[in-house]
């Protein structure tokens, strides 16, 4: 190699040098700098489970499931119950509700084997057995052989018209309303639901039982749009929404109104602002419950409150991705166990909502120095960097829950009502069809806004399918 004085030969040639291999260092360590951001990242989304994101606990890996919480120590007992803890029995039933009752008597003494003639020993009651059977299933069917005359007097043939309360279908009210329990509640394909049928006697097209639903979706449409209005006149509502699959009619989305007696579903080609109007108002005026999705923010009239369960997730993926970010996110998390312990404390009554408020406010001034040292730090990792400047943009919606009558810190309500919505999807793919996307929602609607008035849901879809066969009204679900 050439000694430096003759590559170099003046001091301005050095410098000129110098200079390039700085521009050149600086370039390289903003590409190792964006390199570890980018590994941070991916290594951040291999690491990503239902503990540290919203993703839901059913698309956890089998071998990346969360521990929640540190291992613990076998215990060395077998599985199961314990010796000496309290046991469960059925309860004896009520003899009014028997359908049957056989007195059975003991024919010989156990211990002489001497005859025990009835009338001949005395008696006193011993024990009841109860056993529930359901008779032998079959398809009861009705012919109606429909007759015509011919008029003596201008000899114009007339046909019988079918008797009242008679379906022009060939499948009763009672039937179509089990066709649309099986659909919606268990989730019965419609395949199966078929091969189902033909094994008790009846044999049915796909198409005659889509038909069924389509015609069972029409009679709810009214009473679902009374859910509808009586949801979005609640004081409090949790709102949450859910992709719905990718088909023919693009991407869909779920959504979801909980209050405290009802739930309305919408499904909607959508995730934006304008398919959320079409559920909540967006002169909504009471509090909503909601994780940190952009579109919400348009109820600009509502009192928001975040949820604290999406946050605590949102930290615990702050841990697990590492760097700067790890200790921040164990900062927050830390005051987010404190805050839950604190509301916990006032859900048993140990705390007044007065006493809750001021236990809070160091804890809140202790999470707000935190987000504003993150947002002061020039090197501070970017998601955390963000998530503090959103925070504290809505730093008020925090805490709502603290301050007003029926709000809670979290919105699993509404992750609540949705999980069974997101099941079906599974085992679905979807909708194929905009009547499809109708007979989703409205069924969701009864069954979710039922189970919370404890309406029997079979009982109410044989109502809706007698109403429609006699041309009444559906039976309204909020009154019942």
């Amino acid at each position: 190699m050439r000694p430096l004085s003759e590559r170099y030969p003046t001091l301005e040639s050095a410098h000129a040098r110098i200079s390039e291999l700085e521009d050149q260092v600086a370039v390289l360590v903003r590409e190792v700098q964006g390199l570890r951001a980018e590994v941070s990242d991916l290594r951040a989304q291999v690491r990503r489970n239902s503990s540290n994101s919203s993703r839901p606990p059913s698309q956890d890996a089998p071998w990346n499931k969360p521990s929640g919480g540190s291992p613990k120590e076998p215990s060395g007992r077998k599985a199961g119950g314990q010796p000496g803890h309290p046991g469960k029995t059925r309860a004896v039933a009520d003899p009014a509700s028997a359908d049957r009752i056989e007195r059975v008597d003991p024919t010989c003494c156990k211990g002489c084997g001497g005859s025990l003639e009835p009338g001949q020993a005395r008696q006193k009651p011993g024990w009841v057995h109860t056993v529930f059977e359901i008779p032998a299933i079959q398809v009861e069917s009705t012919r109606y052989d429909m007759q015509a005359c011919c008029c003596p007097s201008c000899g114009i043939w007339t046909k019988a018209a079918l008797p009242t309360g008679v379906p022009r279908g060939i499948v009763g009210p009672n039937l179509q309303a089990l066709i649309a329990y099986a659909t919606g509640k268990l989730r019965v394909s419609r395949r199966n639901l078929r091969d189902f049928l033909a094994a008790m006697g009846l044999s049915l097209s796909l198409g005659t039982l889509q038909s069924i639903l389509e015609g069972m979706s029409e009679a709810l449409e009214g009473p679902c749009q009374e859910v509808l209005a009586h949801v979005q006149a609640s004081p409090v509502l949790h709102g949450d929404e859910t992709g719905y699959g990718r088909n023919r009619l693009g991407r869909w989305w779920l959504w979801a109104a909980s209050s405290l007696s009802g739930v309305a579903f919408r499904l909607a080609a959508g995730r934006g602002k304008d398919q959320l109007a079409e559920l909540i108002p967006l002169t909504y005026d009471g509090v909503l419950n909601r994780d940190r999705w952009k579109p919400y923010e348009h109820l600009t009239q509502a009192n928001h409150q975040l949820c604290h369960a999406h946050l605590r997730r949102t930290f615990q993926g702050m841990i697990d991705r590492g760097g700067k970010a790890a200790p921040v996110g164990q900062w927050l998390r830390d005051e987010n166990t404190r805050m839950f312990s604190l509301w916990h404390r006032f859900k048993r009554g140990e705390m007044s909502r007065d006493a809750l408020w001021n236990a809070l406010w160091p804890l809140r001034m202790r999470m707000k120095r935190c987000l504003m040292r993150v947002q002061a730090d020039a090197d501070a990792d970017r998601k955390a960097k963000a998530l503090s400047r959103d925070l504290l943009r809505q730093w008020d919606h925090l805490w709502t829950f603290a301050a007003v009558e029926g709000v809670e810190p979290t919105n699993n309500e509404a992750e609540r009502v949705l999980r069974p919505a997101v099941l079906w999807r599974k085992g679905s793919f979807g909708v194929q069809s905009l009547s499809g996307a109708r007979w989703v929602e409205r069924i969701l609607t009864v069954l979710a806004t039922a189970a919370k008035r404890q309406t029997p849901v079979l009982a109410y879809l044989r109502s809706v399918s007698m109403a429609r066969l006699h041309g009444f009204r559906s039976p309204s679900l909020i009154t019942t």
